[in-house]
């Protein structure tokens, strides 16, 4: 539709008169009217009206467009403005509703089932309805862009009438459509589970699915054939088990050869007690099953119990049946269809099954005698230890070294039978020598199994809860260079996979993922300096149990390429956007521990990081590649350093983990740069290795004195803007405490602080820099002394902390001034500390309080008075001053103070200066006594305290006044003014 104004409304046209000779009459008159308004006041909007004639004429005269217009108008004038508000409200909703009701179109099987046919044309008919769908949704979202600021009155009732089609009629019917069309997929996926695992759908499931659904979406009558439906269509078993056939009656009414029921009772109590050899279904009639549970049992005995898994579970599966038909109530069918066809197969494969079985009882024998080997070769080993096997190993005795039958004793040549330590007894082992000190869901236990070995000196996590995890906490005291043991998945737990992390010191050192299939694998964890060690086991809260055997301590050392630093966990990036440091990281299936990511989540603002290499290392290595399961776009990476660019790489995502290796040698600064193209690709950056440079300088770090005051801690800023005293800065990833923070936030207002030295220090030195995760932009700091520039410099991002030295000999005011550009860069001064002068002049002046004497403002009150107001205490350049007539300049209208003396006093004194924190703006202040001028002061925002005295001897009143020179708010103070 056109955006232009209904012309039956602009003309004043009653949208009842659609005749075509009527509506030509009222527009001559209008016409009249308006060119005779617009010859009287030639304003342009009465003439701009005598322009719009001719479309107006053209659109009313139309017979078609005349109708269309009318029935607008009449729309418009309709129109309530609270339901146009509700209805823009409820059209984020409705897209949202629409968004929501596409997330049901990824089925398959239950659409073909609800499709039928595809040449029926349902099908087709079903990718229509999904296409009018989303294009209906992609509709909601433009008129929300298209209205979400509407002007004139056919924008309004566009979004009326379009909204209240989109919601009436279009929205309404389809999301009703796909809700019904989701309930039925959810029904059918409910049965599909409740077939599963019973093998038939009872009539009891059927009525409560049917009144479950029926409460959402559909009619019971409707669902109830629905669902005989689709079990008809997938071939499931409805209603109660078939009863066996029973012969006809006899003339007596009794029937012949009929069978003698079943009873559950019993029948449950046989799978209870006697189901694992399968008892209770010899008694169903159930033969194919009986036979599995005795071939189960039957492996079991073959291999001499090294299958014993297989008795196990025949047994649960004997009891769970035996629980289930003890607790049914309806009758228990005598066939299985089942595993009646699982036998007709076998019937028909004979020589397959004949082989399959030979194999298996092959193997069985196999595993026996292994296991019996083992046991001999156990019993053995057992023959030649002491009772107490960790401590010592006992030579076998010769019948010379026999014991004398007389005697308790050993005889003397056995006693000087040297003992041999055990090695492996020796070693420190985690939980039997250190135990764990705190844990949670972690056991240490004597042996455990692991893929069908014992091992012993076990560690044991389980995977207790969803919301908690195992851990166990160890105090390796940095004792300790490595821990080596093994690691499996323990025997006979659910085989559920997890992941463990080992933490030293609370920076992860390790992460392996632990899978159930894993039997023993040999695992080494460098603990080099570690002093907490911690071992933590995540998953999903399904209890499963992973142990660590032998994990001996070392104190051998390692390999120096163990202890090089890596980027990210080691090194952080100090200045980053669209970034982060990952514990681990997949790349076409292989996980990577220790990534920096990148992500390119827009087009105007590239994903980057830098990272503070300090001219100490010689090259990084590590590995690159797309991050698996995230957007499959292409881009480019950029690698500076010291803003030259070293490498320049194009990011595929077809590319998995090549490795990369980039020359550091005398790099400070170090930046990845990812171009933005808003396609939100990610690539990732696993296990960059930082190697020393043997050739590097050790880089200095700044120490202030201990014992010299610092500014920001000990001496604060009395005047300043934009500015922040801050505990802490971050600057190239270094931290700095006691830091002086500017901010560049106006191009109109500098970011500025003011200092009062007082003349009493010699030297001013520290470090200055970029504050780390500000805006990268460049500005200029000026530093002034008593109004003289001391120094200048250009600040740029690359700073990391360049050392600053100042002198201050004599410096009353100290002023840092960062110029205004608006772009919101951080940079910050650390430890900036004072050298005190030997031969500064005494300190200022600082008033003490003489409760004996008269002051202005607290005994001698003040009288006829405009913008003044007397304080207890004023700042006056960062030194507290007491008794405080304070005057501020408000609006160009002067602010003055009268005070009565009545010819008593002689004398006036006291101080006055600048009061902190106010406007710096210069005033003047004059002094009359009895109206006369007695004495002018110029004013100034860098004094502090300057003394004072007046001569009032005769006087009767004597007033202070003082005026705006700039035109602009000034605050001054007059402090302690004894009167004499």
């Amino acid at each position: 539709m056109q955006k232009r104004e209904n012309y039956y409304i602009s003309v004043g046209l009653d949208p009842s008169i659609t005749d075509k000779a009527t509506v030509e009459a009222k527009l001559d008159e209008i016409e009249k009217k308006w060119r005779d308004l617009a010859n009287k006041s030639g304003k342009p909007e009465h003439k701009s009206r005598i322009e719009k004639l001719p479309d107006i004429r053209a659109v009313l005269l139309d017979d078609g467009m005349r109708e269309k217009e009318a029935k607008n108008a009449v729309m418009l004038r309709a129109l309530d403005p609270a339901k146009l508000t509700v209805a823009r409200q409820a059209l984020p909703e409705t897209y949202t509703k629409l968004e929501e009701s596409l997330a049901h179109i990824k089925c398959t099987d239950i659409y073909d089932f609800l499709s039928r046919d595809p040449s029926d044309g349902s099908r087709i008919k079903r990718l229509k309805f999904l296409e009018s769908h989303a294009a209906l949704a992609e509709h909601a979202r433009d008129l929300m862009e298209k209205y979400r600021n509407i002007e004139g009155a056919a924008d309004r009732m566009q979004l009326s009438s379009l909204i209240f089609d989109l919601v009436s009629n279009g929205y309404k019917g389809k999301y009703d459509a796909y809700a019904i069309l989701s309930t039925k997929f959810a029904l059918c996926a409910e049965i599909d589970k409740i077939v599963d695992v019973v093998a038939e759908l009872s009539a009891e499931r059927s009525e409560r699915l049917s009144q479950e659904y029926a409460r959402v979406f559909l009619p019971q009558n409707k669902l109830d054939g629905f669902i005989q439906e689709y079990c008809s269509f997938r071939e499931y078993k409805t209603g109660t088990s078939t009863p066996e056939p029973t012969a006809a009656p006899d003339p007596a009414g009794k029937p012949k050869n009929a069978p003698k029921p079943k009873k559950n009772v019993t029948a449950g109590l046989l799978g209870i007690f006697l189901g694992s050899i399968g008892v209770h279904d010899f008694y169903l009639g159930r033969k194919a099953r009986a036979c599995t549970h005795l071939f189960l049992i039957a492996l079991t005995i073959v291999s001499s119990g090294s299958l014993g898994v297989l008795a196990l579970v025949s047994a649960g599966w004997g009891l769970i049946e035996g629980v289930a038909i003890y607790r049914s109530k309806n009758a228990i069918a005598s066939t299985d269809p089942f595993f009646n066809a699982c036998w007709k197969w076998i019937k028909g494969h004979k020589r397959f099954a004949m082989s399959a079985i030979s194999v298996i009882v092959v193997v069985c024998f196999a595993f026996g005698a292994l296991g019996k080997d083992s046991e001999a070769s156990k019993e053995e080993s057992r023959s030649t230890q002491s009772p107490d096997s960790r401590t010592v190993v006992r030579s076998t005795e010769s019948p010379l070294q026999s014991a004398d039958p007389n005697s308790n004793q050993v005889n003397d040549q056995n006693q000087d039978q040297p003992v041999v330590p055990d090695e492996a007894d020796l070693r420190i082992l985690l939980g039997r020598d250190l135990p764990a000190f705190q844990s949670f869901s972690y056991e240490e236990s004597i042996e455990a199994s692991m893929g069908g070995k014992k091992h012993g000196n076990v560690l044991i996590f389980r995977d207790d809860f969803k919301t908690s995890h195992s851990y166990a906490n160890f105090n390796l005291e940095q004792k300790y260079s490595a821990i080596t043991g093994v690691f499996g998945h323990a025997d006979g737990t659910p085989e559920f996979n997890v992941t463990l992390h080992v933490y030293g010191d609370n920076k992860l050192i390790k992460s392996v993922d632990l899978k159930s299939n894993m039997f023993d694998e040999q695992i080494t964890i460098n603990t080099a300096g570690v002093g907490l060690l911690k071992m933590e086991v995540t998953g999903d809260g399904k209890r499963a149990e992973y142990a660590f055997s032998d994990m001996a301590l070392s104190t051998e050392p390692i390999e120096a390429a163990l202890s090089d630093l890596l980027l990210g966990p080691d090194l952080s990036a100090y200045q980053f956007v669209s970034y982060r440091e990952l514990t681990g990281v997949t790349m076409g299936g292989k996980k990577h521990e220790n990534a920096i990511l990148f992500r390119d989540d827009t087009k105007t603002k590239p994903a980057y990081a830098n990272f503070n290499l300090n001219q100490q290392y010689s090259k990084v290595t590590g590995v690159f590649g797309h991050v698996d399961g995230t957007a499959e776009f292409e881009t480019k990476m950029n690698i500076y350093g010291d803003e030259k660019l070293l490498m320049f790489i194009d990011l595929e995502p077809n590319m998995f983990s090549e490795e990369i290796s980039i020359d550091a040698t005398g790099i400070r600064r170090l930046k990845f740069e990812m171009t933005g193209e808003g396609k939100r690709a990610e690539y990732a950056f696993a296990g960059m290795t930082l190697a020393k440079d043997a050739s590097a300088i050790p880089q200095k770090t700044y120490q202030p004195d201990p014992n010299a005051p610092l500014l920001g801690a000990d001496l604060n800023a009395y005047q300043s803007n934009n500015f922040n005293k801050a505990t802490k800065a971050l600057m190239g990833g270094n931290r700095y405490d006691t830091a002086l923070v500017f901010r560049d936030i106006s191009r109109f207002a500098s970011s500025y602080a003011n200092f009062n030295l007082d003349r009493q220090y010699s030297r001013l030195t520290g470090v200055f820099g970029h504050a780390d995760g500000a805006p990268e932009y460049d500005t200029t700091m000026n530093i002034y002394g008593d109004g003289k520039l001391l120094m200048s410099a250009t600040l740029k991002p690359n700073l990391f902390s360049e050392e600053i030295d100042l002198d201050t000999t004599g410096v009353r005011l100290l002023k840092f001034e960062m110029q205004g550009e608006g772009n919101r860069a951080e940079y910050a001064f650390a430890g900036m500390a004072l050298s005190k002068d030997p031969e500064a002049p005494p300190p200022g002046i600082q008033t003490e309080v003489d409760r004996n004497a008269l002051v202005l403002g607290t005994d001698v009150k003040a009288g006829d008075n405009k913008n003044f107001k007397p304080m207890p205490t004023v700042s006056l350049g960062g030194v507290t001053q007491y008794n405080a007539l304070v005057f501020t300049e408000k609006y160009n209208a002067p602010s003055y103070a009268s005070f009565d003396l009545n010819d008593q006093y002689t004398t006036v004194s006291g101080l006055y200066g600048h009061v902190d924190g106010t406007n710096e703006y210069e005033a003047v202040m004059d002094v009359y006594g009895d109206e006369k001028l007695l004495q002018s002061f110029d004013l100034r925002d860098n004094i502090f305290s300057e003394l004072m005295e007046l001569n009032v001897e005769g006087i009767g009143v004597l007033k202070f006044e003082m005026l705006d020179v700039d035109g602009a708010d000034a605050q001054y103070a007059f402090c302690n003014m004894i009167v004499e």
